[in-house]
């Protein structure tokens, strides 16, 4: 149920086990981003900033809480396309701000409850993008689809796409619920969505690129207990406009989309000045869930990464443990 990437380097989950492994050549650096997301929004992520001495053994404990969180998810790829190891920080008030990490990063705070008509800043590598907290659909939230300032002024607005991901995925199963899979949309080669819906039932997405009638827009997906989602859908310059308009955004929901067709389904350390250097790294993750008792539980090994000493003298078997536990 949980995702573990260290900078922008994401872990395969085999056998309970999160793996990592590359050939590539790497920057070997003293410090990392360690980000570790659940499944849903229901449990909050963790990201710090770890110091890892290279050729001896580093262990560290993350607490897992699982008290409730808001949260904000927006994606930055449309003002910075090189955004993977991307550190963005979302200012709330004067006392309360949140940081993110990479092209999709997730904001998450508590003791702070958003105001209708309040404007919030985001903010990385030269950028401020400034929001206003709206009700969209019932739900009162950051408008990232419709900025209301964006500094360097120059910067174009982005055009602007509201999934109903709930309404959508109810035509494919009689269900009202809004489950967890991979979502992506395209138009031609823009990317509009790629990632987890982490159970949201309504995500907001932005993106650039030129667009003409008659485009087709791909969607898929694939979730547990629902028939796949496989859509094309051709552009009509309604929903171009509602797309690009500065003041209103286009609506994706069930009623545009074609349904009881056949479906298909859908099928080392970087950042920063360091030592190149090429070599095969293995980072091993373990993840066991524990049941919740009246007693403290014991934290659980659940990150490893070893270098299998092909390096030199000086960067020989360097070691990294992370483990994590819950808090009651």
């Amino acid at each position: 149920d949980f995702t573990v990437q260290l900078n922008q380097y994401k872990m395969i989950l085999t056998n309970d086990v999160f793996t990592f492994a590359s050939t590539a050549t790497m920057q070997l650096t003293e410090s990392a981003v360690v980000l570790i997301k659940y499944k849903d929004f229901t449990v909050g992520s963790i990201m710090e900033v770890k110091q890892i001495s290279v050729g001896l053994q580093n262990e560290f404990m993350f607490a897992v809480k699982t008290e409730p969180v808001q949260t904000f998810a927006t994606s930055i790829r449309f003002y910075k396309p090189s955004c993977d190891s991307v550190v963005s920080t979302l200012v709330l008030s004067q006392q309360v701000n949140s940081t993110g990490f990479g092209c999709n990063p997730i904001f998450q705070w508590t003791n702070f409850t958003l105001a209708e008509n309040q404007t919030v800043n985001l903010g990385f590598d030269g950028f401020q993008i400034t929001m206003r907290v709206q009700n969209i659909l019932g739900i009162l939230t950051i408008n990232a689809m419709k900025p209301t300032q964006i500094v360097p002024a120059e910067t174009p607005k982005p055009k602007s796409m509201l999934v109903n991901v709930g309404d959508i995925m109810f035509k494919l199963k009689a269900a009202n619920s809004c489950p967890v899979f991979n979502l992506i949309i395209k138009i031609n080669q823009t990317i509009v969505y790629n990632d987890s819906t982490y159970g949201q039932c309504v995500i907001q997405t932005t993106f650039g690129g030129q667009i003409s009638v008659g485009d087709i827009m791909v969607m898929q997906g694939s979730a547990e207990g629902y028939n796949d989602l496989e859509q094309q859908i051709p552009l009509q310059q309604e929903q171009i406009s509602q797309m690009e308009d500065p003041d209103s955004y286009f609506e994706l929901q069930s009623d545009q989309l074609q349904y009881g067709l056949s479906t298909v389904a859908i099928v080392g350390i970087a950042a920063g000045a360091g030592v190149a250097l090429t070599a095969c790294i293995l980072a091993i993750i373990m993840v066991k869930k524990k049941k919740k008792s009246a007693q403290p539980v014991e934290p659980t090994p659940i990150y490893k990464i070893e270098e299998p000493g092909i390096l030199s003298d000086t960067f020989k078997n360097p070691k990294l443990k992370l483990a994590r536990r819950w808090v009651k």
